[in-house]
């Protein structure tokens, strides 16, 4: 390029140079603009990421906290549970217990009722061993009546009685009934009573003298 090619440049631009400054201040003002759109966008970004991140916090600390609420809430459930087996288990106890105290109960009624139906023969008379005959007495002492009853010579309580029947076969709680026996005999062999309960159970009483005076024994005949 020559010196008037040159010069020619330099005139142009000094005909142009305020036009040449507004382009270049329009170029710097464009930038300007795009630099600060730049930066706002990248500020925003970041305001939004930092919001996004306060946000994932917040909701890792809720899940946290929702972890301890459902393990406190299963903790609160086991031991729901487990009362609820310990109550079972007292409960079950507890109608064991009621069910043991029922069947006492019941076991004690029937005691009760056999005993009330229990007679008891006694001999009831004064012995007297010179009197050959007398007429002695049969007492009931027990509270319930006693049936069939049957008196024989001699302590043979598993054989049928055979000798001697009282006045009355049915005598009732506090009632006697009256028979002659001969002293001497019984003296010697004792007396047996058979006797049986309302309820069908059967009883003897086993009556003999020892040193003078009168002994009873009394025993139940299991079948």
């Amino acid at each position: 390029m020559d010196g008037t090619s040159n010069m020619h440049i330099w005139q142009w631009l000094n005909q142009n140079s305020g036009a040449l400054q507004s382009i270049a201040a329009l170029l710097v003002a464009v930038l300007t603009v795009i630099t600060i759109a730049v930066l706002w966008v990248t500020w925003d970004a970041i305001k939004r990421g930092a919001l996004a991140s306060e946000l994932q916090a917040e909701a890792a600390r809720a899940l946290t906290l929702l972890a301890k609420e459902q393990t406190e809430v299963a903790r609160q459930q086991t031991d729901a549970i487990a009362k609820q087996s310990m109550a079972a288990l007292q409960s079950a106890a507890a109608t064991d217990a009621a069910n043991r105290i029922s069947e006492e109960a019941n076991r004690l009624t029937v005691e009760q009722i056999r005993a009330d139906l229990r007679p008891i023969l006694i001999f009831d008379s004064i012995f007297y061993p010179e009197q050959k005959m007398s007429r002695d007495a049969i007492k009931n002492v027990g509270r319930g009546p006693a049936k069939d009853v049957q008196i024989s010579i001699g302590t043979a309580k598993d054989e049928l009685p055979k000798g001697y029947i009282p006045s009355r076969t049915l005598i009732g709680s506090g009632d006697a009934a009256f028979l002659s026996i001969n002293q001497q005999m019984f003296a010697e062999t004792g007396m047996t009573i058979h006797y049986a309960s309302l309820d069908g159970r059967r009883f003897v009483t086993s009556i003999y003298m020892q040193e003078n005076a009168v002994k009873h024994d009394f025993e139940e005949l299991r079948s």
